[in-house]
């Protein structure tokens, strides 16, 4: 791929306005259902037509280049330890035609006002299954550097490339953990490509990357939900909801990672609440009190407005800039990990059957440290239970998904491995059908990303 033109952004396509909100991208896993929207699951036919999906071998090669067996767990091994959490980039999607990007951006903030009970009605009319493939289908991963691009030129700790092993979303972490904890996963792709001599592109694949909820269908309340109990966070008004996405690095046991997840809220804080951008560390002891140094640096990544003397001269405010199509402009706040939370629905029976172990993964994966759960009656919402990660009531369960966690760390070393084998300029694909997980080659030349963000990997 040569010429820069070839890696502009696309618009959304017309078949989903670009104003409908996303759902759930990457919901817990509920057997063959674990990895779609945030509502139930419709498994009869939907009222209205269902937007055409691709065929997962669509452009692959039919030849099997290597099947990838189940990792098995060794009893009494190590537990994976997730740790060195750092952020990376952040940024949100707007409601813009053209790919635009907030970057920070923010996700929403969760609503401290809430009276209870109170009723929603059932999503529906268009989701967003995968809004990053959706918006920038040449290149789903972009955005992912040019936020993290951005933010470095802004004074955020630049990544050093050429140490991460895997670059990825979490929904395909989710993907893989099912795969080897579930019996019966269900099918899935993604694509794959090696990035300097080792660290592995991980690009999402989605059959389609946004689905029509019917009137009648088998509708969650997940999103409205959602909307009731959030609102937009400043300067974020005009990104779209459920729009914001994260991109974290951190250390899994030896292996290192970046990872880009959605964000659906974060709780308030103080320093949230008086406009202090900047980042908190990440679960390393401090030795200094960087806040000063820390605050000045992030001083430009801020659009509000401060109290200036009668002689002062307003900061400018910064344009919108342009990188392969993709229209950045710099707004919001830099939200602490440590206030980030998932934002769920049950119905009252299934939460007296709530499996932890399915939705925990989620969670850990993110490093989402609250989760704010509403339990309903068929929509109406009489109480919001909230769960921390770290809790100790959680401690079980975070003993019981380490089998899982070790299988996950094993099968993500065996395809890094696998891919290394097939060389540089190899163009893969992982494909999971009925249980069996296979590397196959692409039929297209073209790469995940630009030659220019590739080139940062090169040793």
């Amino acid at each position: 791929m040569s010429s820069e033109t070839s890696w502009r952004a696309r618009p959304p396509s017309s078949t989903s306005p670009a104003n409908e909100r996303t759902s759930l991208s990457d919901g817990p896993f509920r057997g063959r259902y674990y990895y779609r929207g945030r509502g139930a699951p419709t498994r009869g036919r939907p009222s209205v037509p269902r937007i055409p999906g691709k065929n997962i071998l669509q452009g692959l090669y039919p030849s099997t280049i290597q099947a990838i067996e189940k990792p098995s767990d060794v009893p009494g091994s190590d537990d994976i330890v997730i740790d060195d959490v750092q952020y990376v980039g952040s940024y949100s999607w707007t409601e813009s035609q053209e790919p635009t990007i907030l970057v920070p951006g923010s996700p929403r903030l969760w609503r401290t006002d809430l009276t209870f009970p109170f009723s929603v009605p059932p999503d529906k009319g268009i989701t967003f299954v995968y809004q990053n493939g959706h918006r920038c289908p040449e290149s789903p991963l972009l955005p992912l550097f040019i936020a993290a691009d951005t933010l470095a030129r802004d004074g955020c700790t630049p990544v050093e490339w050429t140490t991460v092993d895997i670059v990825t979303d979490r929904n395909n972490l989710r993907k893989l953990w099912a795969f080897v904890e579930i019996p019966e996963p269900s099918d899935f792709r993604i694509d794959l490509e090696l990035a300097g001599p080792w660290t592995l592109l991980m690009q999402r694949w989605e059959e389609r990357t946004a689905e029509t909820n019917g009137e009648h269908s088998r509708a969650g309340f997940g999103d409205e939900f959602e909307k009731r109990c959030t609102s937009a966070a400043p300067e974020c008004e005009r990104g779209v909801f459920a729009g914001h996405h994260r991109v974290i690095s951190y250390d899994m046991s030896g292996l290192r990672l970046i990872v880009r997840c959605e964000v659906d809220a974060y709780l308030s804080t103080a320093d949230d609440v008086t406009g202090d951008k900047h980042e908190e560390p990440s679960d390393q002891p401090e030795t200094s009190k960087p806040e000063d140094a820390l605050a000045s640096a992030l001083e430009s990544l801020s659009l509000s407005s401060t109290s200036t003397s009668s002689h002062s001269t307003p900061t400018p405010v910064p344009q919108p800039s342009q990188v392969h199509g993709l229209t950045v402009i710099k707004a919001g706040s830099i939200i602490p990990q440590s206030s980030l939370t998932k934002v769920k629905s049950r119905s009252q029976q299934s939460m007296a059957a709530l499996r932890w172990y399915e939705v925990y993964p989620q969670l850990l994966l993110g490093q989402t440290m609250h989760c704010m759960m509403g339990v309903h009656s068929r929509g109406t919402f009489a109480e919001v239970r909230h769960f921390e990660i770290d809790a100790p009531e959680l401690e079980d369960v975070a003993r019981s998904v380490q089998p899982g966690l070790r299988k996950l760390r094993a099968l993500l070393e065996e395809i890094q491995q696998a891919a290394m084998a097939c060389g540089a300029a190899a163009k893969l694909s992982l494909v999971c059908r009925e249980r069996r997980l296979v590397l196959l080659r692409r039929t297209s030349a073209a790469s995940l990303l630009p030659p220019d963000i590739l080139r940062r990997f090169d040793a």
